[in-house]
């Protein structure tokens, strides 16, 4: 089967939005419910991989600076990509990805009096710009599914004064570990303007919105790349950044867990309505006087995009909802929100990955957003459309060659890029973590984790 070309393709009708929603079977007015708490999965409806294509090997030039006193940091090539999105301008689309803060991995100190070092997360490139990627996708050979892709003129993002942003944290919070530069294990220098981005949203009129998961915060980003705005949590303030801060968003998105803050974003089609998620449940310790929060939960925030501020809150209960009852602890250890993509009106389709699982869930809003449930609340009803569990061999043996069996835990496929079609496929990205060891050294070449993207059907059972 041919490779088909997202780089660039032709709209569809004005009903384009109206057949993706049945293809995925949107509705728009289903309230709240409680749903059951589960690990084990049901099987599901297994999506098809109708093509497959890899990333082009592309030196970043951050890697080629010397570091203070002269030595040379590690080489790495592009990746790192952490989300999706598809820009809808007139009758042409293009496919945008995102990275995220650059080249990461962690380092575990020397034990100390018989106790365990401590695990240190690290950037090798702390002067990395975090880059916006419009995506060209060529042609698969006739003898394979496999083809290539790349970004040929990669945008990075800058400040509000044109200025590029970095990768390093905004601050010293204190429900995240220090990030060190892994050859003096010191911290890095804080940036406020700096980002973690993982999830990525394109405007009607060309402009961006991005997630990110320091802080964690939503910002505006003009069509030229420039950071206009960042919503934080009520009271964050960022001394010294220079676009405008804007603390909009509910105060509890700052008892995120350390990593894993806004992971997923997403864009009603007429761009009035932001829909963002975390990656976990937030700290289970709510503050003076709040409920305990389930820690199987994640608060799922609906905002006016001309506002900034929030229209609704819901919750969405990780798990599966046909499978066999659990302990809540275990399933929220390792299940995940990877990413989200609008589907309807009002409705979303979501990623969620855990060890043990990797699922497409549709849920659908309530009408109005009046009706939210909040959080905590009844979570919202979700529908399984798409399993890929079953591929996990094969997306494995595309990420990294040679491998002929499932990864285990089956998150380290890291999926993080989402992006439905006009005709109601799925394009699904990787995050290769730019292909870095855990020291902070650039990996073998070549690739020992490659960066792929793929193109999926939906089963009739799935839609």
């Amino acid at each position: 089967m041919p490779f088909v070309r997202t780089g660039s393709f032709t709209n569809a009708t004005a009903g384009s939005l109206a057949r993706l929603a049945r293809l995925v079977g949107a509705s728009v007015a289903v309230a709240a419910t409680v749903i059951p708490v589960h690990a084990t999965a049901a099987p599901g409806p297994v999506p098809v991989i109708e093509s497959m294509a890899v990333l082009e090997a592309t030196p970043l030039e951050a890697g080629e600076r010397p570091r203070d006193g002269g030595s040379p940091r590690p080489r790495f090539r592009l990746g790192g990509f952490s989300d999706l999105a598809i820009a809808r301008q007139g009758e042409v689309q293009r496919l945008w990805a995102i990275t995220d803060r650059g080249p990461n991995g962690t380092i575990v100190d020397p034990p100390v009096d018989g106790q365990p070092g401590k695990s240190r997360r690290t950037l090798p490139i702390p002067e990395f710009v975090p880059r916006l990627l419009p995506l060209e996708v060529g042609p698969a050979p006739t003898s394979g599914l496999t083809g290539a892709f790349t970004s040929p003129v990669p945008m990075p993002l800058l400040s509000s004064t044109g200025k590029p942003t970095s990768g390093r944290p905004t601050s010293v919070s204190a429900n995240a570990k220090p990030i060190v530069d892994p050859t003096t294990r010191e911290p890095v220098p804080v940036d406020p303007d700096g980002f973690d981005p993982e999830g990525l949203a394109c405007h009607p009129d060309g402009h961006f919105w991005i997630a990110e998961e320091y802080v964690p915060s939503l910002a505006e980003v003009s069509a030229e790349g420039r950071v206009l705005r960042r919503l934080v949590p009520a009271g964050v303030t960022l001394p010294g950044a220079t676009c405008e801060i804007q603390d909009s968003l509910p105060a509890h998105y700052t008892r995120r867990r350390d990593n894993r803050g806004f992971e997923s974003l997403a864009l009603s089609t007429d761009g009035t309505r932001l829909f963002s998620m975390l990656q976990s449940p937030p700290e289970a310790d709510a503050a003076p006087g709040e409920p305990p929060i389930p820690q199987l939960d994640v608060p799922l925030l609906e905002l006016d995009t001309r506002s900034g501020l929030p229209v609704a809150e819901y919750t969405y209960r990780l798990g599966d909802p046909n499978g066999e009852a659990c302990d809540w602890c275990l399933a929220a250890a390792d299940g995940k929100v990877s990413a989200i993509a609008v589907a309807g009106p009002r409705t979303l389709v979501i990623l969620e990955q855990s060890d043990t699982d990797c699922r497409l869930y549709r849920i659908d809003l309530p009408e109005s957003p009046a009706g939210a449930t909040g959080f905590p609340a009844p979570p919202l009803a979700k529908v399984l459309i798409g399993d890929l569990g079953p591929l996990a061999a094969t997306f494995q043996a595309d990420i990294v060659p040679g491998s002929n069996e499932p990864p285990k835990p089956l998150s380290s496929l890291k999926f993080e890029g989402l992006a439905l079609l006009e005709d109601g496929r799925i394009a699904l990205v990787n995050d290769n973590d730019f292909d870095i060891d855990a020291t902070g050294s650039a990996a073998a070449d070549p690739a020992g984790r490659r960066t792929c993207l793929w193109i999926l059907s939906l089963p009739s059972s799935g839609r």
